[in-house]
């Protein structure tokens, strides 16, 4: 119940804080193939909800057990489910999938400046200094977009905010954290999709381990969003 009635009263409620009413295209960057269900649901279905464009960049293919090539294929038909408008999945030998492995974070900003060209994009969104579930490789692009060069592009960045362990499965206190301390960035999937990031992540066979289905049903990720706006001293030049 406490779910049903959040998802009424935020749904839509990030947009009129989020300056986002002139529907600009918006750009998810991911680390992995199902970090966009996983992690980002609410946030891309929110802005489809409102005819904002939203593209999305993967910048590797998953490919840690050697099931790249089917990830990808799992990845394009979420990417359908959840509505996003284009994406492309990056197989560079510099970005693997990989806790141990660093990646070089011009590599990562020269991806992420393509994308934003190509695709006319006037916000990024993407992970936060912790990376939600702590992997180095979601934590490197928050590192990577930290360092790219200032300018007056008008390209803004927000991160997603990560939460303690115990918090992210405690769905109905993260709702009131956000309710009382940062209803700005806050997007919750809407009531008539609830179940869309959940139809999304089912595309993602080879990763349904049965854990994963305890975070479908119990995980905040699912279900809401906040976001925070990467703190600069003028807007990241892209």
């Amino acid at each position: 119940m406490i779910l049903i009635v959040t998802l009424v009263f935020f749904s839509g409620l990030g947009m009129v804080y989020f300056g986002l009413s002139q529907r600009r295209p918006i750009l998810i960057v991911t680390a992995h193939p199902d970090d966009e269900c996983m992690f980002f649901s609410p946030v891309i279905l929110s802005l489809l909800k409102w005819d904002i464009p939203v593209d999305l960049l993967c910048l590797s293919s998953g490919n840690y057990y050697g099931s790249g090539r089917i990830r990808c294929d799992e990845l394009r038909r979420s990417v359908n489910i959840l509505g996003i408008r284009h994406h492309r999945l990056i197989c560079d030998k510099q970005l693997p999938d990989n806790p141990r492995k660093v990646w070089p974070p011009e590599r990562v900003q020269k991806y992420i400046s393509k994308a934003v060209r190509k695709w006319h994009s006037k916000t990024v969104i993407s992970f936060d200094t912790s990376g939600v579930s702590g992997h180095l490789n979601h934590c490197q692009i928050y590192s990577a977009l930290t360092k790219m060069p200032l300018g007056i592009s008008e390209v803004f960045v927000y991160c997603l905010k990560t939460y303690d362990s115990l918090l992210k499965y405690c769905t109905p206190f993260i709702v009131l954290l956000a309710f009382c301390l940062e209803r700005k960035y806050v997007f919750c999937v809407p009531l008539s999709g609830t179940l869309t990031p959940h139809k999304a992540m089912l595309q993602h066979q080879s990763q349904l381990l049965w854990f994963r289905y305890l975070y479908m049903v119990f995980a905040s990720y699912m279900y809401i969003n906040v976001l925070f706006p990467l703190k600069r001293s003028e807007n990241v030049q892209f």
